[in-house]
């Protein structure tokens, strides 16, 4: 997961190239370089996890579902 703090020059290359970024946004982060910013604390390792996993499971299941599967069959 990119966090637009600690990658400032891949957020520029990206602009210049004109590639959707999305990326974890802290208040104290300048978030003009982000197309689609998610607004949290950036430091917590924990947090970080969770929004993985949520991401992941969004993109596996509508996966799945192209191929009229659920993570529900068995």
């Amino acid at each position: 997961m990119l966090s637009a703090k600690t990658n400032n020059f891949i957020l520029q290359e990206a602009k210049k190239l004109s590639i959707p970024v999305v990326a974890v946004v802290d208040t104290d982060t300048n978030s003009n370089l982000v197309s689609f910013p998610i607004w949290l604390n950036d430091d917590s390792i924990d947090l970080h996890h969770d929004l993985t996993i949520f991401i992941s499971s969004i993109i596996l299941q509508a996966n799945l579902t192209n191929y009229g599967l659920s993570i529900l069959d068995q």
